[in-house]
């Protein structure tokens, strides 16, 4: 069954909309397009708005036509209001405008060049069926060993997971060295967004972006769990990286600030901050239904609020016993913690291991696909040279994948292979539990 769909497009561009409402009614979708769809006498503003709320999904074609447009802002307000699902076609002419950005930013964007096309049509389409099949998953990228690439593999594996099946994807950078950070966002940006404390210490504390406080909790040593939590939206808490192609992605800025729960003695605020730190994610993943955590690779609070909130666990493995060893760890301390259902669901990625194997590196290889604990769900296909993967400089499109057209293949097939495995378990657990509501959008 298809989805039903709102067209929201500015006057000029009404030639594209057709196509786009022709495109998707021919693949199954219900589709409401005004000059179509409205009655004389109806009364214009009220029945548009009725309908989006009615809707499953706004599709927004983006062009320099709407920018300043009170009526398309009007329809992007209402789709942001009920929590709509929005898709946005943006043709190269969009160069952005901030009331429809902020209103967008949990959005899936489809770069369509100068002209909508049917390739573009059959992209909205592939992300409207991900809003009815989609369940809510929680990643961390994990590996008690560092220096393994798990920053490096969260960045463009997930961003390749949200162009390989349309969906919009958010990545909270919970490590304080703050890399994933540097991987997607100008040093200057990410800067602007901790000084106003759009930043991951706000997920655990108040903060002057959500709550009605006069100081950051980066500007103290004092872990702050006062219960003051306003309604500002999520939306100003996250950030959107400017990258040049595919990827709807969405980050919570990392700082290095939050290292001091690493120092902290005061057990019982740190499990308040954790607590609350639950309930944020929990509401984020009700915009964004899939969420991937980089996380520090020393056991520490920060390796506790992961777990806690963990649906998976992607454990990248070099070619060295090493890092083996440091998954090993984790399922220990998983073990430990109770978690033995989140042993089940660790799931390792081969990083780096050569097309010619050493004896040493064949014998890894097996030790991990035959590990009674993770070894079924190792990848069948690994990253080849995540060398390829790290960004140049202040890199603002640090997405290697997006630069190199061989490696952008590899990552893609383990994108697709990796959200088949997260899906599998998703969809067992719904069977198993028909009464949990757990769809998108």
């Amino acid at each position: 069954m298809g989805a039903r769909v709102f067209i929201s497009y500015a006057g000029p561009d009404v030639q594209q909309a057709k196509l786009v409402a022709k495109g998707l009614t021919s693949l199954g979708h219900d589709v409401f397009f005004a000059p179509q769809n409205l009655r004389s006498g109806d009364q214009i503003a009220g029945t548009l708005e009725r309908e989006i709320k009615t809707r499953d999904a706004l599709v927004l074609i983006a062009s320099h036509n709407i920018v300043a447009k009170p009526y398309i802002e009007a329809e992007v307000a209402a789709a942001f209001n009920h929590r709509k699902r929005i898709i946005v076609l943006r043709r190269t002419d969009y160069l952005g405008s901030d009331e429809i950005d902020f209103r967008t930013k949990s959005a899936v964007w489809v770069n369509c060049g100068a002209r909508v096309g049917d390739r573009d049509v059959r992209s909205v389409s592939r992300g409207l069926e991900e809003i009815a099949s989609s369940k809510k998953i929680v990643v961390a990228s994990l590996n008690l060993k560092g220096g393994t690439g798990k920053t490096t593999l969260c960045g463009n594996i997930f961003a390749a997971i949200s162009e390989v099946s349309p969906q919009p994807v958010l990545m909270i950078d919970l490590d304080p060295q703050h890399n994933l950070t540097q991987l997607l966002l100008r040093t200057t940006r990410a800067e602007r967004a901790r000084e106003a404390d759009r930043a991951v210490l706000s997920l655990f504390e108040p903060s002057q972006i959500s709550d009605p406080v006069s100081e950051s909790p980066a500007n103290t040593m004092e872990i702050r769990t006062e219960d003051t939590r306003s309604q500002t939206s999520w939306e100003a808490l996250i950030e959107q990286p400017q990258l040049p192609a595919g990827p709807s992605v969405a980050l919570i800025v990392g700082q290095f600030e939050a290292a001091k729960y690493a120092l902290s003695r005061d057990g019982a605020s740190i499990d308040r901050a954790l607590g609350r730190f639950r309930d944020s994610v929990g509401q984020l993943n009700e915009l964004f239904p899939i969420i991937a955590i980089d996380v520090n690779p020393s056991a520490s609070a920060f390796t506790d609020a992961a777990l806690s909130v963990a649906t998976h666990i992607v454990a990248p493995v070099m070619p060295n016993i090493h890092s083996y060893s440091g998954v090993k760890l984790l399922c220990q301390l998983l073990k430990l913690r109770g978690r033995n259902d989140l042993v089940g669901r660790i799931i390792p990625v081969l990083t780096d291991f050569p097309s010619r194997l050493t004896v040493a590196e064949s014998d890894l290889i097996n030790a991990i696909k035959d590990d009674p604990d993770f070894g079924a769900r190792t990848l069948a296909v690994g990253i080849d040279h995540s060398n390829y993967l790290k960004p140049r400089n202040d890199d603002p499109q640090g997405l290697g994948y997006l630069r190199n057209n061989r490696v952008g293949t590899n990552v893609r097939t383990v994108a697709s292979l990796l959200l088949e495995e997260l899906r599998k378990d998703a969809l067992e657990e719904a069977a198993q539990h028909p009464d949990r509501h757990s769809g998108a959008g």
